[in-house]
């Protein structure tokens, strides 16, 4: 602990702080709005799949016949 008294640590301005502090609230709110949008999406996805398998098993749609998607898969592009 001796040591580390004699250490000199530089550090910004009380102004230079301030604006650090500023810069990482924003931040930090930028990722708390996309946290909470993710969540209501991840809500909304689950809502609206307890709805289709409801309606599946009450009847309400019919899949007999269904099938799944037939998705394309990208090519990649070379350069």
């Amino acid at each position: 602990m001796n040591n580390v008294v004699r250490y000199k640590i530089p550090l910004p301005s009380v102004d230079e702080q301030n604006d650090i502090v500023n810069y990482l609230d924003s931040i930090s709110l930028q990722f708390e709005n996309v946290i909470k949008k993710t969540e209501n999406l991840i809500a909304l996805g689950k809502e609206r799949r307890t709805a289709l398998i409801s309606a599946a098993v009450t009847g309400k749609i019919d899949v007999r016949n269904w099938q799944p998607a037939q998705y394309i898969i990208p090519m990649e592009v070379s350069a």
